[in-house]
């Protein structure tokens, strides 16, 4: 028996809030209007602010799996 592996796009369908967080972060990277100090911080600040909200998500499908 063999399963076939979600695409990264398919998985991140699962989940809007972290594809959000994705592409808005390579936009981030993506971005010459900003000095690289600038982007480390504000990079930073949203994995401080993301984190907490992705391990939540673990915790609740992990839960969900008892």
């Amino acid at each position: 028996m063999t399963t076939q592996k979600k695409s990264i796009e398919e998985k991140l369908n699962e989940h809007p809030e972290l594809k959000e967080f994705v592409l808005s972060t390579l936009e981030l990277v993506d971005s010459t209007e900003i000095t690289a100090d600038e982007a480390e911080e504000i990079l930073a600040d949203r994995i401080r602010e993301y984190g907490p909200k992705l391990i939540e998500e673990w915790a609740k499908k992990k839960n969900l799996q008892r």
